[in-house]
């Protein structure tokens, strides 16, 4: 059996390190609303990297698990735990995401409505990457399962497993451009201040 290798678990993990910018110093008391949901989706952003954080420890802890009976039944545990912990991560930023949604609603300056929209984009795409996630450990579980009751063809679940793991590569890649561009995008306006 092959061993799932961390990068994985990084490629989960990559998109929640990119924080929202602060903008606090931007805004004028007129713009607070603005300025509120912007700190409500960088404390949901912060939440959403300790949930991620969480699953690459699991993830960690789940590749050197050992293939025995044993092993196998720690690994459907960690396979259940990650998904939890990415449950979580998709709620964080979820919320995130709405707050930033409810910027453009606000008596703000088109540029920062702009960048809200950018930045938007970008947590719906990590919200794909996660639920990808969610997919991989599940097909996880189900390759585990399946060793666990001495079944051998398991090909099927390995391959489904690797194009899993290539799409989160793929997502999580635009992910991060989606929220490099948002980031730039708000530098280039000047819109922190």
């Amino acid at each position: 059996m092959r061993r799932f290798p961390a990068v994985t678990a990084a490629a989960l993990m990559i998109f929640s390190t990119l924080a929202l910018a602060g903008c606090s110093t931007w805004f004028a008391s007129s713009a607070q609303p603005a300025n509120d949901a912007i700190a409500t989706a960088n404390g949901h952003m912060k939440k959403a990297v300790t949930a991620g954080t969480s699953v690459s420890d699991a993830a960690a802890r789940l590749e050197s698990t050992p293939y025995t009976t044993e092993g196998l039944a720690d690994a459907l545990d960690l396979t259940v735990q990650i998904k939890s912990d990415l449950a979580s991560q998709r709620a964080e930023l979820e919320a995130a995401k709405a707050a930033m949604d409810s910027i453009p609603k606000f008596d703000v300056a088109e540029e920062l409505k702009a960048y809200a929209k950018l930045e938007s984009a970008a947590i719906a795409t990590r919200v794909r990457v996660v639920d990808l996630g969610t997919r991989l450990y599940t097909e996880m579980g189900l390759l585990y399962t399946a060793l666990g009751k001495g079944k051998t063809d398991t090909q099927t679940i390995s391959d489904g497993i690797e194009t899993i793991k290539r799409d989160i590569t793929a997502v999580a890649e635009l992910a991060a451009q989606q929220s490099k561009a948002a980031s730039d995008y708000f530098i280039a306006h000047k819109l922190g201040g």
